[in-house]
């Protein structure tokens, strides 16, 4: 088998190795929203159907207003392996938490199993980082309902997996004379501790990262692709994006994105033909494309509007009113979106765990803004090129990468409107451009390695291998050095 392979598998497997290693050290419930996730999970394996956020009686804390994609996938699972769906699992609601937070030692912690920590910093009676206390059922190789959770959670590492994979698959295809550049993508992507964390818990964030990469795997195939018919790619982006809309709505971006490259590849493939022609060939396309997303996604839309009608389709209103602490106040918006929004998303994006309490130590983020740097010297060169773009392959790689960038501005917009009504500075709501990101990085950092070997004299392929070493090294002293300690 080709090195190409090996190398790959390397990366996916160590990737697999550190994400089971996160999720056995990292308590159940420590991450951001994990037992809202597993209630809804729960609620689905129970009910066998979608929470009703208009009832009382079916409804389910915030993420009840989530698509269901991501649950029904777990819901399936706990019933195969719990016969009583892990009921002796006590979820906090929104009141028991308020309370919990003014009065920690009132005994609710021995009501909610696993127990809050009444000495965790957020409550300001402690300076615990941990939400959760570590229960005897926490001790590996677990027992009872932790070890379903456990059990779950392995489904989202899987899921990342395939998330690794497609971004390594874009970046080939769009560099396929450059080997160490789709590496480099995939290990940008596996090995930033935060992918790593998510990657190792309950969290649909999972899932809309995994069908974004494959939605931008298959339009670039689409838009790079000289021959061939493009309606089997066109059903499949349109069904991809479609499975992807009823994972999480902040894909949304990527439709937008989507459709445009439908636009250019029908006007580039019937560029001989007359306008009208081409027109009816856009219209013929972009049904194709179209239609998948309708089919999949359109019932959950039309669901939402019968909810909470046409002033309010995806819930926001009603969200906010049933859970106003997680509202930003008008007064404080615009301090906090110019003064804190850049920075909470910087950190969140690289690594910020628990439930935001546990930091990496500034060095490391010092690293990780060179990265980032690299990725904006990424954007400079591509936006800036020097030399004239000459064949036909090097201008489609353009678009690409053109339609990349306006979805990394498009997902940023969307996650700044979303923080005027909810507070949301958080690095995992844009894992849907995940890959466009890394691709960036991965042309900057790439350009920064051809550049060092040529002073040192070292063979480049060497360069990256030591680069993702580094990134390996740095992801395991965030489990290591940074997490484990404040659990164990």
């Amino acid at each position: 088998m080709s090195r190409r392979f090996w190398n790959l598998s390397l990366i996916i497997t160590i990737f697999i190795i550190l994400s089971v290693a996160f999720s056995l050290i990292i308590p159940v419930f420590n991450a951001p929203d994990e037992p809202f996730h597993f209630e809804y999970i729960r609620f689905l394996a129970k009910e066998k159907k979608l929470p009703n956020q208009t009832s009382e009686a079916l409804s389910i804390t915030t993420e009840g207003f989530n698509p269901p994609l991501y649950y029904l996938i777990g819901a399936l699972a706990l019933a195969a392996i719990s016969k009583n769906k892990a009921s002796d699992i006590v979820l906090h609601s929104e009141q028991d938490l308020i309370q919990f937070y003014y009065y920690p030692e009132a005994g609710f912690s021995e009501r909610i199993y696993p127990p809050l920590n009444p000495r965790y910093i957020k409550w300001g009676k402690g300076s615990e980082r941990n939400m959760f206390l570590t229960t005897t059922q926490e001790r590996f190789p677990f027992s009872g309902s932790i070890r379903v959770i456990h059990l779950l959670r392995l489904i989202s590492i899987l899921i990342a997996a395939l998330t690794v994979l497609f971004i390594f698959k874009t970046a080939e295809a769009l560099f396929p004379e450059q080997k160490g550049l789709a590496l480099l993508a995939a290990g940008l992507c596996a090995f930033n501790p935060q992918f790593t964390f998510l990657s190792a818990v309950l969290n649909n964030d999972n899932l809309v990262a995994l069908f974004s990469a494959i939605s931008l795997y298959l339009l670039t195939k689409l838009i790079i692709s000289e021959h061939g018919n493009p309606r089997p790619r066109l059903i499949m982006l349109g069904a991809a994006l479609g499975l992807g809309l009823i994972s999480k709505v902040n894909i949304s971006c990527l439709v937008v994105i989507s459709m445009i490259g439908v636009i250019y590849q029908a006007l580039v493939s019937y560029r001989k033909s007359s306008l009208g022609h081409r027109l009816v060939k856009v219209v013929r396309n972009l049904l194709f494309f179209l239609i998948p997303v309708g089919i999949i996604s359109g019932w959950y839309f039309v669901r939402s509007i019968l909810l909470y009608g046409f002033d309010d389709p995806l819930g926001w209103k009603l969200q906010a009113i049933q859970n106003p602490g997680l509202v930003l106040p008008a007064q404080i918006r615009m301090q906090f979106l110019t003064r804190a929004f850049a920075p909470g998303l910087f950190t969140s994006f690289w690594g910020q765990f628990d439930w935001l309490t546990i930091k990496l130590a500034g060095w490391m983020y010092g690293i990780y803004g060179l990265i980032s740097l690299a990725g904006l010297i990424g954007v400079v060169m591509f936006l800036f090129p020097g030399v004239k773009r000459k064949n036909k392959m090097e201008k489609k790689t353009a678009v690409c990468l053109a339609l990349f960038l306006a979805a990394i501005v498009l997902a940023l917009i969307n996650l700044i409107i979303l923080n005027f009504t909810f507070l949301s500075a958080q690095g995992r709501l844009i894992f849907p451009v995940m890959g466009p990101l890394c691709i960036f990085m991965a042309i900057g950092v790439a350009a920064g390695l051809k550049r060092i070997c040529r002073l040192i004299g070292v063979r480049q392929e060497l360069a990256t291998l030591a680069f993702l070493g580094l990134l390996i090294g740095l992801n395991l002293y965030s489990l290591i050095g940074i997490i484990y300690p404040v659990y164990h």
